[in-house]
């Protein structure tokens, strides 16, 4: 594939590969995300698992500019914790 100059963008070395690949699509999922599954109000509450993956991060960043809670459910390699935020 030829790409002109003004279609490619040049990345940091210190960003993870597999977020740089997901960068256009992770922002797109998580609106789709929070637009097409319920009418979601200011003040509203939302529950997530996976909230430490980019396109949970996302959401909690779009929902938090909307107005909307969000409990967010993160695993690490020892246990699952709950991290709530308003």
């Amino acid at each position: 594939m030829v790409v002109g100059d003004d279609d490619v963008c040049t990345i940091s070395n210190k960003l993870d590969p597999d977020y740089a690949a997901t960068m256009g699509l992770s922002p797109c999922v998580a609106l789709r995300l929070l637009n097409d599954f319920a009418d979601l109000k200011e003040g509203d509450v939302i529950i997530q698992n996976g909230a430490n993956s980019l396109v949970g991060q996302t959401v909690v960043q779009l929902a938090h500019a909307r107005g909307i809670k969000t409990i967010n459910l993160i695993r690490s390699r020892c246990a699952m914790f709950l991290n709530r935020t308003s």
